[in-house]
């Protein structure tokens, strides 16, 4: 008789994945939850929801994320390296336009119930999750010691992720919006001239920039989940520019937002950091995303750096929280009295900016 161990082999070979992370399996129902969605519900899939994942858990995604799904039993990564730029490039919400995903999702109802989260989170908290939990428990991965092999220069080392593309709210729904490349290499360019040290993070969804920036500057490319947290916790900052990403508070390091303000509003991106970057330093700059589609950059350009210089020499790095895993309870509290505000959408050009 086929043990459970060898079935689940059987079934990851069989429907176009590998068995990342593992260990002793349990005799329980086993749910399979599919996530090929966006940096925003990775993180509160990581953060808040793996406990609504029931019997034996698996989250099935791309190579290398399973480092921040502490709870799960199991991570199962795509096996088609090909196939991951195209996911993570159409990535939105809990799914991926990419029809690779559909053959993919297709595969796995072959040997499984597919689990769904997506009641619980959706650009925000869903009321659902509030009926079902009393309390609200955030959970953060720890992060591991630097590795030999990974170097990074002295000095003020800022994060930069050149994402290929970001989303933006048009008409009240989020849409990819395609990145001019050249943003990424100007900024880079222009951040070692103000005497930063910028660190370069490359993965399935950003572009390749190793060519245009000559490996003056630390660069690395995909690295797992766990090592990107490592390379963020040794910067002083990381940009998150228009993106929406979490990677600065699952690391727990200072970091200064560019976004757009109804995005920023829309898409609740404050949430996430009410919620787990309480007592994280960070800055925010709101602009028009349309300005790095096109060769508009430079104002943004200058935006960042004039906050940097303000910014960083306040942070004190000795007060981040630790980079053990963390697990505490926050106050929904604070979330619900900025939501209850009334903001004014008032976008501007940099370098213009405000808190």
């Amino acid at each position: 008789m086929e043990s459970v161990n060898d079935f689940l082999t059987r079934a990851a070979e069989r429907t176009g994945f590998v068995r990342e992370v593992y260990g002793e399996v349990k005799d329980s129902p086993v749910t399979v939850v599919p996530f090929f969605g966006d940096k925003r519900h990775e993180f509160f899939l990581s953060a808040f929801l793996q406990d609504e994942i029931k019997g034996y858990k698996i989250v099935a995604g791309l190579p290398g994320r399973g480092g921040l799904f502490g709870k799960i039993d199991e991570y199962w990564a795509v096996k088609d390296e090909g196939a991951c730029a195209d996911i993570a490039k159409c990535a939105v919400g809990w799914g991926s336009d990419s029809p690779k995903v559909a053959h993919l999702e297709k595969q796995l109802t072959r040997f499984f119930d597919l689990g769904d989260v997506s009641s619980f989170y959706e650009f925000g908290l869903k009321s659902k999750f509030f009926d079902k939990n009393e309390f609200l428990t955030v959970s953060l991965p720890g992060i591991p010691a630097m590795r030999t092999d990974l170097k990074l220069s002295e000095g003020r080392r800022v994060l930069v992720v050149p994402n290929r593309y970001v989303l933006v709210l048009r008409r009240g729904k989020p849409v990819r919006m395609e990145v001019n490349q050249k943003f990424y290499v100007f900024l880079v360019n222009r951040l070692a001239e103000e005497g930063f040290v910028p660190v370069i993070l490359q993965n399935y969804g950003t572009y390749d920039i190793s060519a245009a920036v000559g490996g003056k500057w630390p660069l690395f490319a995909k690295l797992k989940a766990l090592d990107e947290l490592t390379i963020a916790r040794a910067c002083d900052c990381v940009l998150d520019l228009f993106a929406g990403d979490r990677l600065a508070i699952m690391a727990r390091v200072p970091y200064l937002v560019v976004a757009e303000r109804q995005t920023y509003d829309g898409l609740k991106d404050y949430e996430a950091e009410d919620l787990a970057a309480s007592k994280l330093p960070d800055r925010h700059i709101f602009s028009f995303a349309t300005m790095i589609e096109s060769n508009e950059y430079g104002n943004v350009v200058d935006g960042i750096l004039v906050k940097l210089k303000d910014f960083l020499p306040t942070v004190d790095r000795h007060q981040l929280p630790s980079t053990l895993p963390a697990s505490f309870v926050a106050p929904y509290m604070l979330v619900r009295e900025r939501k209850m505000k009334k903001f004014g959408y008032r976008l501007f050009r940099l370098p213009k900016i405000e808190e």
